[in-house]
């Protein structure tokens, strides 16, 4: 029960969860559902705890790199520009694609080795 990322503001008494998945592409929605669904018990316990209320966000970037429209309105929904957002959703598009071209490369080996991290330059 821990999202990949928690935003929270005691002023406004907010907390924004953004969950990431790397599904295959064609499973895109199927995650989302399933993300949707595994954090709505955390949600309901914020909301129940006080004035807190809890928004929560996944986003899925497919695991040959393709970045679903969930990105782009997480990253809008944040404030972050347009220029900046699309640089962004490259980098995690590629970061994604070289994650998963690394894990099939490694995909006969019982045992994998310490790799380097994936460097990508924005």
């Amino acid at each position: 029960m821990r999202p990949d990322i928690i935003i929270y503001s005691q002023q406004i008494q907010k907390v924004i969860m953004i969950e990431l998945t790397c599904p295959a592409e064609e499973n895109i929605l199927s995650a989302q559902i399933r993300k949707s669904a595994k954090y709505m018990g955390l949600q309901n316990l914020i909301s129940s705890s006080g004035n807190w209320t809890s928004q929560l966000i996944t986003i899925e970037v497919g695991a040959r790199g393709y970045p679903a429209n969930s990105v782009r309105h997480c990253l809008k929904k944040l404030g972050i520009r347009k220029n900046v957002a699309k640089k962004a959703i490259k980098a995690l598009s590629t970061t994604a694609a070289k994650c998963s071209y690394g894990i099939f490369l490694m995909r006969n080996n019982q045992c994998w080795q310490k790799q380097d991290l994936v460097y990508i330059d924005v």
